[in-house]
């Protein structure tokens, strides 16, 4: 739940960004106290991630997955990007720094009121999946966000939760908690005094935790879950060709859905302009031996291509890029040439064998002798 380092209350359009910064200080924190891996010849390594965005809702606007969050941290210890930012930090004077020893402080304090490691908490609540979700209501109205976590541990997620809940309500800022129940699942819905909204979270069997600033959204989301029934396919096609162009089983991916999009930038004529030209974008982070990879695609909406290419692919067209670097200092993009080389000859070709033969001849030579 989002106040867990005990960040002043946010307005709720806030709470996508706050999240996302909860998981890097979480992710930071357990990286400084760093325990040795435990082995679970029980995990499934990315097993998860899928059941989560089946419940992610299907219009959603922006949605983040955190996968495999206890091998990463096994291995960013020793990776070179890593190694060089803990040799920088050091140079600078970091460990005998005020602002080490503030972390390590917020570090004390957090664990003091979940009764558990932030270590433990990366590995056994977080480690496995994440899937952080951002709906945005098409006539004003406060955006819903949605966290579903796949829990290693179900019984330190659900000590976890009691703690937290526990150490707001002595602190003043919890006023009561409401059970309440979604055909055959419970939830609880968290009211708190003052302006700051209430909110909803559920513990499902097998350590699946579900949360959100809308009640709304937790109940459709616990109707699905409780009837094994994902969202409409159809409405998800922006997230299924987004995930098909990119890596799988990487540390942190982001999907966005342009066209729902379009309430955040409703007075911004230029990007209102660009998110038109786009269906999606997606974007995957993945931490190699020796590099850091970034790999990031568009996919261009179908009217933004001559008709017969559009018709060929239902999502018009893929850009694809991929920054390759120890600190993203070497940069290449790519395009996804044969692809477009045929798009090139449905339209602007389609018609004139001559024309087309002559350009086939002209970029076997300049791709010397490959076949295009």
């Amino acid at each position: 739940m989002p106040d867990i380092l005990d960040t002043p209350p946010e307005p709720c359009r806030k709470g996508f960004a706050v999240c996302i910064g909860l998981i890097c200080q979480i992710c930071v924190l357990a990286a400084l106290g760093q325990s040795a891996p435990t082995e679970r010849p029980d995990r499934h390594p990315g097993a998860d991630i899928e059941r989560l965005l089946a419940l992610a809702p299907a219009d959603a606007a922006a949605i983040l997955t955190v996968e495999n969050l206890a091998d990463q941290l096994d291995r960013g210890a020793e990776h070179p990007l890593f190694r060089a930012v803990s040799r920088m930090l050091e140079a600078r004077g970091w460990n005998e720094s005020d602002d080490r020893r503030d972390l390590e402080r917020s570090r004390a304090e957090i664990e003091a009121v979940l009764g558990l490691t932030l270590d433990s908490l990366a590995r056994d609540i977080l480690g496995d999946a994440l899937v952080l979700a951002l709906r945005l209501p098409p006539e004003g109205g406060e955006p819903a966000g949605l966290l579903l976590v796949q829990a290693p541990d179900p019984v330190k997620l659900r000590a976890a939760v009691e703690a937290l809940n526990r150490a707001e309500k002595v602190g003043g800022s919890l006023d009561n908690i409401a059970s309440r129940s979604r055909g055959q699942l419970g939830y609880q819905v968290r009211k708190f005094r003052g302006e700051r909204p209430s909110d909803a979270f559920a513990i499902l069997d097998g350590g699946l935790f579900l949360w959100s600033n809308s009640e709304a959204l937790l109940q459709d989301v616990l109707t699905r879950a409780a009837s094994a029934k994902v969202a409409d396919r159809a409405a998800m096609n922006w997230l299924t060709a987004l995930r098909a162009d990119l890596p799988q089983s990487v540390p942190v991916s982001l999907y966005l859905n342009t066209p729902a999009l379009a309430p955040l930038v409703e007075k911004d004529e230029a990007t209102r302009s660009l998110i038109k030209t786009l269906d999606g974008v997606g974007m995957a982070l993945q931490f190699e031996s020796a590099s850091v990879e970034l790999f990031a695609v568009e996919h261009l909406a179908a009217g933004m291509v001559p008709a017969p290419a559009a018709g060929s692919r239902s999502h018009g067209a893929r850009l694809a890029a991929r920054l390759r670097g120890p600190v993203f200092a070497v940069a290449a993009g790519s395009i996804d040439v044969p692809w477009a080389y045929q798009r090139l000859l449905e339209t602007a070709l389609e018609g004139d064998p001559e024309r087309r033969e002559l350009i086939q001849i002209t970029l076997t030579g300049l791709l010397g002798g490959a076949d295009v």
